[in-house]
């Protein structure tokens, strides 16, 4: 089965002064504006965190469809983080957020769950 998980960390696409200038109402500088090549936005990156809370960090982006929405934000993307812990009582098993909707295809729902597979392999 091939592998989806990248474990390589994304180069910086500008200085951190000029992505930090990115600016909308209300919104953390940065506004959630990955600061990576588009390559790399769509790839799952992966880090293994380790210490008394282990657990392996996914994040990917995934394009915004919807033309009516943002007409002219070719760069718009939903971001989701999830995170995957060993069989725990503590914390949730997988822990998913977002900062939208997420629209995907079967490719990537079915890439989905083999992150979380590899990274569980990965604490186990």
């Amino acid at each position: 089965m091939k592998k989806v998980l990248s474990w390589d960390k994304p180069k910086k696409k500008m200085p951190k002064e000029e992505w930090l200038k990115i600016t909308a109402d209300s919104a953390p500088p940065g506004v959630y504006t990955p600061n990576m090549s588009q390559e790399d936005n769509l790839k799952w990156k992966a880090k293994h965190i380790k210490g008394s809370d282990e657990r392996v960090e996914i994040r990917k982006s995934f394009h915004h469809t919807n033309k009516k929405s943002y007409p002219n934000n070719i760069n718009y993307a939903c971001q989701v983080l999830i995170i995957v812990r060993k069989d725990s009582k503590e914390q949730p098993n997988v822990l998913i957020s977002t900062n939208g909707k997420i629209a995907m295809g079967f490719s990537d729902f079915l890439d989905f769950k083999e992150a979380v597979q590899e990274a569980l392999e990965v604490l186990i």
